[in-house]
């Protein structure tokens, strides 16, 4: 009887100590995988070289500095692609900063005024600039888009912008 009863004790306490340990429920034992892919994706990108990952429970989380915003929301869209992966947490910063969205729409739209185009409409977050409307020919096009480049803290430039009249050539 003592003999049954050590031996139910044992069970029980092995039983307790399996139920207590953490289960692997997102992806924990892909960890290794998941970490191989994100180091591989991230050497095959130069403007990722400032940029690490560190993986837990299929959980990848970024942290680092990129020039654009654009290569930190590709980077992220890549990874998040991966096998496996459950989550992506973003902590990645732009380097240099941008500067305040209200203060470099101010500078691209006071431009874009002083030089007669009222008409494009001018979008801004984190450095990146998108231009919008029309214009009259592809050498205002062109214009438009080198006055935003111009402006200091433009980081990106992205033109959505319809010639009424082709340039005669």
């Amino acid at each position: 009887m003592k003999r049954f009863l050590a031996l139910a004790v044992m069970a029980a306490g092995i039983l307790c100590a399996a139920s207590a340990a953490p289960s692997q429920t997102r992806g924990g034992r892909y960890d290794d995988e998941i970490r191989q892919a994100v180091a591989r994706l991230l050497a095959s990108k130069s403007e990722c070289r400032n940029v690490k990952a560190v993986v837990d429970d299929g959980v990848v989380t970024l942290t680092g500095s990129v020039e654009l915003n654009s290569e930190r929301l590709t980077v992220v869209a890549r990874i998040r692609r991966l096998p496996h992966v459950e989550e992506v947490e973003n902590q990645i910063l732009l380097a240099p900063p941008a500067p305040l969205d209200t203060v470099l729409y101010a500078r691209v739209n006071r431009r874009l005024q002083d030089a007669g185009y009222s008409q494009v409409s001018v979008h801004v977050h984190e450095g990146a600039v998108i231009l919008q409307g029309s214009v009259r020919t592809e050498r205002d096009r062109h214009s438009v888009v080198q006055l935003a480049w111009s402006t200091k803290g433009v980081k990106e430039v992205e033109a959505k912008l319809s010639v009424m009249q082709p340039d005669a050539r």
